[in-house]
């Protein structure tokens, strides 16, 4: 008996019930294809759900239509493989099928419970796991034909138009539309417990299938419109080579950002599907270029074909992030080369003598890692350091290249203050290549610090102004003491200036150094027949030592000390004995600072101005002549055993004439 219309249609009529359990998976037979095809599978679900709750309202749940085509189908395609059968075996095929249409029809079972039977009870992907579950129905209901040992032709046909029926009803979209939603969950259901057993995919899918199971069946009607648009936007869409499920996220993306425009919404997917196939191609095209991007473009890929556009963007920003930590520490890697290099071209040109290129590359160098105000004080540290070079070596050239190196700062000078600063700095260091020796660089000093000073002025900028006055006071008076009487009034008027702003009070440190300051203005003065000038000097003096003391400023105490027995012993020289036996207290107080072992050169300066002041007091008290030439020679011979060992040449001839001078009065007594 040939397979009846009446077995297939009944086959056929309960697969409606379950054929949902293999959405995108038929076809598969391992743990492997299995995993492939779950994002699929959600997705299908997703598209499935849509598609039954659009046509919900439209048609009843069961379409005699779509069974009609599915019995006729699965006839047609079983036609031939029966007769060949019927031709082999005759009787035992005939006999067959009629057993098949006599027990088929007691299996009775709802589509709920065929579909939690096929998906607890095998491993098997549906087809087979549903078609296995009717073969144990079969059996149960009639074990001497489909059981173990039983009819191998009636169960191999039972196999083969049961399989075939579940195949056909998964692939017609009639079906489909019919499908009911608890099939759906059971679909999610199934695949999640594959997942489980597979592993592998990411979280985020078994929670989708979690969350699908919670509330597909309490969809509001906006929630299913919603599915339904984003199903029917997917299938306006030609096919293309982007996998289903990139697609499917795509048009859930723009159906929730266009807010149910289906004109924009197709648009939009229509282009974001273009790009999505560009970043697809682009991916292959970069392998010539960057193997690096090329295999994080394929990952992006894949990413996206799954339908998870956030995977793949944080494949994109990793990447990034990766590439640009690589280019900031290969730019660093370069910074340093080129840095190191330039210092040695900066080396060079100092060997070369050659102010302008050292110039030229300390600016590059310093242009590495900054520009505009950030440039401007990089260089200024740059003539900082030449500048207290040359102050502490005695080096010329390094004060030449601090020179140049100010100038160049007053050039690139973004604001009048900058430049204010860099003309300070211009003058300090022509002020020190001055006391060297060169009468032109005082006089551009001075001029560096009036122009600093139209700018810094004492209402706006009081602090650097003062500090300007300061230094001009101090150029000046190394013009004064050569000679020039108005520079040195016009010191004195700058150090008085200055200590307008510069209070013990508020400035203390600034004030004692600006006393001292103008105490050898007065000095100066003062020993060109001032006498007032030669007090006020003493003055000064004993007022900067109420700030410097021997304990906390030792240095600056002692150099005052020195400074203050120089004033005294020209006020000594003018008749006031008092004021000598003060300057030896001076001077040996400065001595106990100034030692030999620790400072040699300006303990030998001491000695040398206390056998001044021996010598003087050898004039002054006649009875004591000859005691105070002995004091005196000693003292000039300590300063002269320095002056020589350190090739002092200035001062070691003063020295010697000095004690030239002793030795001859003492000579003129009868003396040593």
């Amino acid at each position: 008996m040939p397979l009846t219309k009446d077995c297939a249609e009944y086959v056929a009529s309960f697969i409606f019930g379950c054929s949902g359990l293999a959405l995108g998976a038929v076809g598969a037979v391992s743990a492997t294809a299995a995993v492939a095809a779950a994002p699929l599978a959600l997705v299908g679900g997703t598209t499935l759900a849509g598609l039954w709750l659009a046509e919900k309202k439209t048609q009843g749940p069961e379409s005699e239509k779509a069974l009609k085509k599915i019995i006729t189908r699965i006839t047609d395609e079983n036609r031939e493989g029966i007769k060949r059968l019927k031709h082999e075996h005759g009787s035992k095929l005939s006999e067959a099928a009629a057993l098949l249409g006599e027990h088929l029809p007691r299996c009775n079972m709802s589509r709920e419970q065929l579909a939690r039977d096929a998906t607890d009870k095998s491993a098997a992907l549906f087809p087979q796991a549903a078609t296995d579950r009717v073969m144990e129905e079969l059996a149960g209901k009639a074990p001497d034909v489909f059981g173990q040992g039983g009819n191998m032709i009636a169960i191999s046909l039972a196999r083969e138009v049961i399989s075939a029926a579940f195949e056909a009803a998964i692939e017609d979209k009639a079906y489909f539309e019919k499908l009911e939603p608890h099939l759906l969950i059971e679909m999610a259901r199934t695949n999640g417990e594959i997942l489980a057993r597979v592993g592998g995919l990411e979280e985020r899918l078994r929670a989708e299938f979690a969350q699908m199971n919670e509330k597909l069946d309490g969809l509001a009607d906006g929630q299913a419109e919603i599915l339904a648009q984003i199903a029917q936007l997917a299938a306006k869409i030609p096919q293309t080579e982007l996998p289903e499920p990139a697609v499917l996220s795509l048009a859930q993306r723009i159906v929730t950002e266009t807010g149910g425009n289906e004109v924009l919404a197709l648009a939009e997917l229509e282009r974001a599907v273009e790009i999505a196939l560009d970043l697809r191609k682009a991916g292959a095209s970069l392998r010539n270029l960057d193997g690096f991007v090329a295999d994080v473009a394929a990952r992006m890929a894949r990413e996206n074909d799954a339908g998870d556009e956030e995977a793949a963007d944080r494949e994109y920003e990793a990447a990034m992030a990766q590439m640009e930590r690589e280019e900031a520490e290969e730019a660093e890697r370069r910074l340093q080369s080129k840095t190191a290099l330039i210092e040695q071209g900066i080396r060079q040109a100092y060997l070369l003598r050659d102010v302008a290129k050292l110039v030229e590359r300390e600016e590059r160098k310093a242009g590495l890692t900054a520009d505009g105000a950030a440039l401007f004080e990089a260089m200024r540290v740059a003539q900082s350091q030449y500048y207290e070079t040359g102050l502490r070596m005695g080096t010329r050239f390094d004060l030449e290249i601090g020179v140049a190196l100010a100038e160049r700062c007053i050039e690139i000078a973004e604001t009048p203050d900058a430049r204010a600063a860099a003309q300070n700095d211009l003058g300090n260091v022509l002020q020190v290549l001055g006391q060297r020796g060169d009468a032109d660089a005082l006089g551009h000093s001075v001029k560096a610090y009036e122009a600093a000073l139209s700018v810094y002025t004492k209402v706006d900028m009081p602090a650097d102004w003062a500090m300007t006055q300061n230094n001009l006071g101090n150029v000046l008076r190394v013009l004064g003491e050569r000679g020039d009487n108005d520079a040195l009034e016009r010191s004195v008027m700058a150090f008085e200036a200055a200590l307008t702003v510069r209070t013990k009070a508020d400035m203390p440190a600034q004030w004692a150094t600006t006393q001292t300051n103008l105490g050898g203005a007065l000095l100066r003065l003062g020993e060109r027949g001032d006498s007032d000038a030669l007090e006020r000097s003493v003055e000064a003096y004993e007022a900067a030592l109420s700030v410097y003391t021997k304990t906390d400023m030792p240095a600056d105490w002692a150099m005052t000390q020195n400074n203050l027995g120089n004033a005294l012993l020209v006020l000594g020289e003018r008749g006031d004995s008092d004021a000598l036996e003060r300057s030896v207290a001076a001077f040996e107080a400065a001595l106990t600072v100034r030692t030999k072992t620790d400072m040699p050169a300006l303990w030998a300066m001491t000695q040398y101005n206390l056998a001044l002041v021996f010598a003087v007091m050898a004039g002054t008290y006649a009875d004591r002549q000859e005691s105070f030439l002995q004091k005196a020679l000693v003292a000039a011979m300590e300063a002269l055993e320095v002056y020589r060992a350190q090739e002092m040449t200035f001062y070691l001839e003063q020295a010697e004439r000095l004690e030239a001078g002793i030795r001859e009065k003492l000579a003129g007594l009868g003396g040593s």
